[in-house]
This record gives structure tokens, C-alpha cells and sequence, in this order.
């Protein structure tokens, strides 16, 4: 996985198993955005599948939109 490309579909299945609501999952996707309190536990679960660089991509992508 690229570091300009997360895999919604692996961070779904993370987040489902860090028992994180499926409202809350599909809000994240939408918005395209993943709360800092959940960043480090799914980047644990992924094993090195998702980095730190994932979610920095993802915050320069959002800068100036409101939540």
C-alpha cells in the first residue's frame, strides 16, 4: 500500500475488530478522515500495513475543510 493511499476496506475490517461502530466507520470514510483517539490502535492492528505517513497524507489532503 502506498503511503498516499489507504485501504478503507482493511481500516473497516481494523476498526470493526477495535469494536469501533459501524456508523462511526462509514462517517470516517465519508468524510475521509479517521479521529487521532483511533490512529495509533488501527496502525497496532495493521502490523505495519498502515503508517504514521498514511494518516499524514490523509491530514495535508483535508487541510482547510471543515469536519
Amino acid at each position: 500500500m502506498s503511503a498516499n493511499h489507504l485501504d478503507w476496506e482493511l481500516v473497516d475490517r481494523l476498526a470493526e475488530g477495535l469494536a469501533v461502530e459501524y456508523w462511526a466507520r462509514r462517517k470516517w470514510r465519508q468524510r475521509n478522515h479517521i479521529p487521532h483517539k483511533w490512529r495509533l490502535e488501527i496502525i497496532r492492528a495493521s502490523r505495519g500495513r498502515i503508517r504514521p505517513e498514511h494518516f499524514q497524507v490523509m491530514d495535508k489532503n483535508n487541510k482547510g475543510r471543515a469536519a
